[in-house]
């Protein structure tokens, strides 16, 4: 963010930047939109929450794994990750971490793989054949179900695209604020990689019940909604285990009309990927902050898997 330390004029207001200590008591006030608690991925408290693994090598130390696991109430696997999550624990008890559901058009789950979890616990496997849909939608669709309480087990569901169909009948008003999060969506190759960052305009607009969260073993990336007034970002015990943070204009250029509690804050900042404009490097000065922006914006915040390993 230093990089852009200058004043230019816009169409219509100055834009700033204003750099601050490096701690402050950065206090929620005033009227805002909304907060997003960072804390909510890592030790959900809502009802419902999902844990959804993709198809990349899971890297997560096994106890902060376990933990997670055991946190959130629905666990799902996108086709090739049920090849990840069985190739996890080859040699312990892979009996013990059963998924909810296996869902996908399974041209990626290894055939031992598959037999074991049909075979053992009470993991649904969901075949759709349909090339129309990702393995992302079919297990989100197939998450959304269970957590309305839909016995997948019990139900019919068409080979080609039935789990859509039942998605796409049922009603989803009564979820609200359900954690989500994705391992082993970014990194790899690009093409998923970015199609991983699509799914959280995609699910913003479709599922806007689900926070999103895709952790890594460098940073944890979420989505800031746009806003008039600004959401707030909830630190507080997260702060130990937290490093550096961007903002990324994946959407297309955003003018971000203020930041408060960065160590780099703006005002009326037209952040864009075309222009060189990009917050990255920045840090939270305090246990809260507030970003206000008229199109969503990716945050990515850099994490201390030392210190999370301990305090998790």
């Amino acid at each position: 963010m230093n990089r852009w330390f200058k004043r230019h004029n816009s169409t219509s207001n100055m834009s700033r930047v204003i750099e601050n200590a490096d701690r402050e008591d950065i206090r929620i006030e005033g009227d805002y939109d909304g907060t997003i608690e960072l804390d909510q991925w890592f030790n959900p408290k809502a009802e419902h929450s999902v844990l959804l693994i993709l198809n990349q090598k899971i890297e997560l130390d096994h106890s902060v794994f376990e933990k997670l696991w055991n946190r959130y109430s629905v666990k799902v696997c996108a086709d090739g990750g049920a090849n990840r999550l069985y190739d996890y624990f080859c040699g312990d008890n892979g009996e013990r971490y059963m998924p909810d559901v296996i869902a996908g058009d399974m041209d990626s789950i290894r055939e031992e793989v598959r037999l074991f979890y049909e075979t053992h616990g009470k993991t649904v496997v969901i075949e759709q054949k349909t090339q129309y849909s990702t393995d992302f939608s079919k297990s989100i669709n197939a998450a959304t179900l269970v957590l309305l309480g839909v016995d997948l087990n019990a139900v019919e569901i068409g080979g080609y695209d039935g789990v859509h169909k039942l998605y796409e009948q049922a009603d989803k008003s009564k979820l609200t604020s359900v954690p989500l999060l994705i391992l082993n969506g970014i990194d790899g190759r690009f093409d998923q990689t970015i199609h991983s960052m699509v799914q959280f305009y995609s699910l913003q607009q479709h599922d806007p019940y689900y926070k999103v969260c895709f952790l890594t073993t460098s940073d944890m990336i979420i989505l800031i909604p746009s806003s008039e007034k600004g959401y707030w970002i909830k630190v507080n015990k997260m702060r130990p285990m937290i490093g550096n943070c961007g903002l990324l204009p994946l959407a297309g250029p955003t003018n971000i009309k203020r930041t408060r509690g960065l160590k780099w804050d703006v005002e009326n900042w037209c952040s864009s990927i075309a222009e060189g404009q990009v917050s990255s490097s920045n840090r939270f000065v305090g246990d809260s902050c507030c970003i206000a922006c008229d199109v969503p914006i990716v945050m990515n915040i850099e994490l201390r898997w030392n210190k999370i390993i301990v305090e998790l």
